[in-house]
């Protein structure tokens, strides 16, 4: 590839063997036809006809974290059967949403769409849905929706209008294919992912009800577990509360629910400031554990983080969260157990309050090791494991970030 000088019809990287300027054409001139999807009734139960929907469209690639069905006994129409390559753009949607484009990579073996899609068939649709979802594509269509923040638009005669610069054929599939290798690189750092997760809940499930034990440095089993309440080796500190004045651009770094994900804090987005001081007690301290008390959404209770210590100011948690501090090291393992789950799925059960009190957690019984030696070996593994996830996931972030300077650079 080579960078390219600045030329209003010529992107910056380019492959050495093309050299001739892209063709400004309006989206219309491209479309080789289009139509919107039917009405169906839906719903989550399972059926054999799965439904792609807005909420389905990523940047790019068809998202099936929450699919939902077309009702049995519905008259289907072969037309909105989706098939190989088939491209999807979203008419309407919230205003940051709307707009989103995807191609079908037979995720499913069998789906339709519905009437919140348009399906927009190209020379290449390949090559268009890397086009649209660059970062030239992007803001040219976010800059025709039009409704509020909360609902939005992008009506057809104006999308037919927007301006697309593109070029030969040739220059299309050579960019496709490029792209596409590093989409399945993603494709695969993203599988290890998944089945380096799928071992650590697989292990932990048999080290938790103690079919797999560590042995000592003289081959020598270690003593019985004992069971224990999580108060008898761990002490809850609740968040800290404060108001919306407090709210600042700077000084006491609160987290919330929201800076939980999957084991870890996330300490570089959502992140909210206060200037009340809090206790002492309640300043995070290496290896304290984040628990989720209190949410909107009963599901998210009772999750858990880790602090690492990687932060350099004061930090502490909001008033929805607790601090467990523990002085077992395995107690971060506990709370992502499916023992600890199942407790979890007790307390919340039958209740429209989506929280958890101290003395419930302080009451919580485990199995864990009577000898500390064991306690540590187990969270060594462990923690090597969590190591090769995150490397695995600092590589799915980094082949992403070079993704997305590509979509930025070898378009125009």
């Amino acid at each position: 590839m080579d960078v390219m000088t600045e030329n209003n019809l010529v992107p910056k990287l380019r492959f050495s063997d093309f050299q001739d300027e892209w063709i400004s054409n309006s989206f219309g001139e491209l479309l080789i036809s289009s139509r919107l999807g039917g009405n169906y009734a839906n719903s989550e139960s399972l059926t054999e006809n799965p439904l792609i929907k807005m909420g389905n469209l990523g940047r790019g690639n068809i998202v099936l974290d929450k699919v939902q069905y077309i009702e049995q006994g519905e008259t289907l129409d072969n037309k909105d059967l989706i098939e190989y390559g088939d491209l999807f753009f979203n008419t309407r949607n919230t205003l940051d949403l709307v707009g989103k484009v995807a191609i079908w990579k037979n995720e499913l073996s069998r789906a339709f769409y519905n009437s919140n899609l348009m399906y927009i068939k190209f020379d290449n649709n390949f090559f268009m849905n890397y086009r649209l979802n660059s970062f030239e594509g992007i803001k040219g269509l976010r800059r025709l929706a039009t409704g509020t923040t909360s609902v939005a638009a992008i009506y057809t005669k104006d999308l037919l209008k927007l301006k697309l610069t593109v070029p030969s054929l040739l220059e299309q599939q050579k960019i496709v294919s490029f792209l596409s290798a590093v989409d399945e690189k993603l494709k695969q750092l993203t599988k290890k992912k998944e089945l380096l997760e799928e071992y650590k809940k697989g292990i932990m499930q048999r080290i938790f009800s103690q079919e797999l034990r560590f042995r000592d440095n003289s081959g020598n089993n270690y003593p019985d577990w004992e069971e224990q309440m999580l108060g008898d080796f761990s002490k809850f500190y609740r968040g800290h509360s404060y108001n919306s004045k407090n709210v600042k651009n700077s000084g006491l770094l609160v987290l919330r629910s929201s800076n939980i994900k999957k084991g870890h804090l996330v300490l570089n987005k959502d992140l909210q400031f206060v200037d009340k001081r809090c206790k002492s007690e309640i300043q995070l301290r290496y290896n304290d554990i984040v628990i989720c008390m209190a949410n909107g959404s009963k599901r998210l209770v009772g999750k858990s983080g880790v602090y690492l210590g990687n932060y350099e100011g004061d930090i502490t948690v909001g008033a929805f969260c607790s601090i467990m501090r523990s002085e077992r090291l395995i107690s971060k393992y506990i709370l992502q157990s499916i023992q600890y789950r199942r407790y979890l799925h007790i307390l919340l059960a039958g209740t429209n309050i989506n929280n958890l009190k101290t003395s419930e957690l302080n009451d919580l019984k485990f199995f864990i090791p009577s000898s500390k030696e064991e306690d540590k070996k187990i969270y060594n593994f462990l923690s090597s494991i969590d190591s090769k996830i995150e490397l695995v996931s600092t590589q799915i972030e980094n082949t992403k970030a070079f993704k997305k300077g590509l979509l930025q650079q070898m378009f125009v």
